[in-house]
């Protein structure tokens, strides 16, 4: 597969260099089943893709599945069978909680952005791919790591920037 890849210079003068390209083109040649869960490993970006539109921030990373137009579809046209399973059902609550006329109440936690990749690494645990669960594992990990240090680092409560649970968590 990476030799029949055309072939990338990854030099400064370099114009045109597009690495959502490059997925889309390997993401052509693989499987049914490799497509899944490459789409499941760069749903990530999607979880922060709808972060930042949620805060009404314009920055969309190119490495999600999604673009901004189907995120604007997830979020105002509710289409939930965009994303993830976990990711779906977490969206949906919050999304649903912000309309006014809804018949009940729904009380969330205020960390949306936690909630939300709780449900990502969600995705990945219950994946039938062992590299997924295995990787899941890991970058949750590596990210709880690194928030808790930079939380402590700034003074503010570990337990509000880290995700899921677990022996690193606790």
């Amino acid at each position: 597969m990476v030799a029949g890849l055309r072939e990338w210079t990854l030099d400064s003068d370099t114009k045109g260099f597009d690495v959502r390209e490059i997925i889309d083109e390997i993401v052509d040649e693989l499987t049914t089943s490799d497509r899944e869960a490459v789409r499941l490993l760069y749903a990530y970006y999607d979880c922060e893709n709808i972060i930042a539109r949620r805060a009404k921030r314009e920055r969309h990373n190119q490495l999600g599945n999604l673009s901004a137009e189907q995120i604007t579809e997830v979020l105002e046209e509710r289409n939930y069978s965009l994303l993830t399973p976990a990711v779906a059902k977490c969206v949906k609550l919050y999304v649903e909680a912000d309309d006014e006329e809804r018949d009940e109440e729904i009380t969330l936690d205020a960390n949306f952005e936690r909630a939300i990749f709780e449900a990502y690494y969600r995705d990945l645990a219950e994946s039938k791919c062992s590299f997924l669960k295995e990787w899941g594992a890991f970058d949750r990990n590596l990210r709880n790591i690194a928030a808790a240090i930079a939380a402590r680092e700034a003074g503010r409560v570990v337990a509000d920037v880290i995700v899921g649970d677990g022996e690193i968590v606790e």
